[in-house]
């Protein structure tokens, strides 16, 4: 009962698929990855945590003695174990052994790569939790991976890591006026983007944990149009995600998602347009000052005259190791301004934008500061955005 795998191929699917597993997990099933061979040409390769789950697809070669199997290796020293094999191909064989007496059942996965013969100790099949069938759920949305991976990128890094309030844990995903809608907010700092997608019939908005979509973005292709699928349980308690051979699937967050478009400033008083990387760099001097007091962060915008570019004062104060201050000229309209800020979520809100330039707008002291890439030419969707709380100036 002999299949073939391109160990290549395997330690894809490996790779992928116990991204998913919790190799410290009290149940034993949690740190192990299913192999799953049904008698086709393929075998599936499946890991969950109980949150999320992966599945591949791996093409296999059948052997004439052949025969169904599922088990359940231990994940991390499998994938470990295949990466070291030299061999070009491996040939995997299962049995199964009863115990009568204690009513037990267990296997031994047998692999054969040249001349090397190892055997992994398995769980059964059967006591793997079931992932959610994708052929029960509806189809709600096609994005291409590109951009979805921009639409993650520049909202999950915003969500909550604390679990006192779970909906904001999770990326808040929306359809409105043709367009896919994605925010997620701590609560001090929010993270929005949207683009367009091939809307299918996401009628209600979800709310989708930051780590199965951060999961979901490692294994996109930035560089394709492959079209990635949504799909939404009918109980509406989870949702999976398809592209190419493997899928994620994922609990949704239960919960009202804050409504954050009452938080965005409908007008500002002072404006800045200023080279992304040079404020990165004088924010970042000045975090190393401020570590001892929230990350706390002093930006003096100060507007130039007769048309002149003016500057950001940038500074940063430890009583105990010393200060420092920066000048980074900038186009600044409108009132001169001193904000403070967290420096970490302004850096996190600037690593996520892409453009050379970034605007930031600003309404008071105690006004969210928004920051907006500047596109070189007219974007065919809405602009991102990124919203920050000011820190109190003592």
């Amino acid at each position: 009962m002999s299949i073939t795998v391109l160990t290549k191929d395997f330690v894809r699917a490996l790779d992928i698929a116990t991204r998913a597993s919790t190799p410290k997990s009290p149940l034993p099933v949690l740190a192990g990855v299913l192999l799953d061979f049904q008698g086709e040409d393929e075998l599936l390769v499946s890991a969950t945590n109980l949150e999320i789950g992966l599945r591949v697809t791996l093409p296999v070669t059948r052997g004439l003695d052949f025969e169904p199997f599922q088990a359940i290796p231990q994940a991390r020293l499998l994938l470990d174990y295949v990466k070291s094999v030299q061999a070009d191909s491996i040939r995997l064989t299962y049995e199964m052994r009863k115990n009568v007496k204690l009513r037990t059942e267990s296997g031994t996965l047998t692999l054969q790569a040249g001349r090397t013969k190892t055997e992994f100790e398995c769980i059964p099949g059967e006591d793997f939790p079931t992932l959610p069938n994708l052929t029960t759920m509806t189809t709600t949305l096609q994005i291409p991976a590109a951009t979805l991976k921009e639409l993650i990128a520049n909202t999950a890094y915003a969500a909550s890591v604390e679990a006192f309030r779970p909906i904001l844990t999770g990326v808040n995903v929306a359809v409105r006026d043709g367009l896919v809608h994605f925010a997620a907010t701590d609560g001090f700092r929010l993270g929005y983007a949207a683009r367009n997608g091939q809307v299918g019939d996401l009628k209600h908005a979800l709310t989708i944990p930051a780590k199965a979509l951060t999961n979901l973005n490692r294994l996109l292709d930035a560089e394709t149009e492959t079209p990635v699928t949504l799909y939404l349980a009918d109980n509406r308690n989870s949702v999976g995600f398809t592209v190419g051979d493997f899928y994620l699937v994922s609990q949704l967050v239960e919960g009202q998602f804050p409504d954050y478009r009452q938080i965005l400033p409908r007008s500002s008083n002072t404006s800045v347009v200023v080279l992304r990387t040079l404020l990165i760099g004088a924010i970042r001097q000045a975090h190393l000052f401020a570590q001892d007091d929230n990350g706390k962060v002093l930006l003096d915008l100060t507007p130039g005259l007769d048309g002149e570019l003016g500057t950001i004062g940038v500074s940063g104060e430890s009583k105990s190791f010393g200060k420092t201050e920066a000048a980074v000229e900038a186009a600044v309209e409108g009132s001169p301004l001193l904000i403070a800020v967290n420096a970490k979520y302004v850096l996190h809100a600037l690593a996520t934008i892409k453009t050379t330039k970034v605007l930031i707008e600003l309404g008071t002291p105690a006004s969210p500061v928004v920051f907006k890439p500047v596109m070189e030419e007219e974007a065919a969707s809405v602009p991102d955005l990124h919203v920050i709380m000011p820190m109190h100036i003592s």
